[in-house]
């Protein structure tokens, strides 16, 4: 990510029922055996990740695919 500031009219965020995550995985604790598992899952097969990633160009999109009900999965957007 570059800069520090991110512009978003938060009243229209929020009213499409979309949440700003933080992905700093390095602070949350999981248990070993929690990450082993989940990583056999994933590496076997058993475990699939949906995400739709798009560039914060397409923010719209994201805004408007979310609001639809059409996207599968989380929708990402990338910035």
């Amino acid at each position: 990510m570059a800069g520090t500031t991110l512009r978003v009219d938060l009243p229209t965020l929020m009213s499409r029922d979309i949440a700003l995550l933080p992905m700093n995985m390095v602070r949350r604790h999981v248990p070993a055996e929690v990450f082993d598992r989940l990583l056999r899952d994933l590496t076997d097969g058993r475990l699939t990740v949906r995400t739709t990633a798009l560039p914060f160009a397409r923010m719209a999109e994201a805004v408007e695919t979310r609001r639809k009900g059409r996207g599968r999965g989380s929708i990402a957007v990338l910035m």
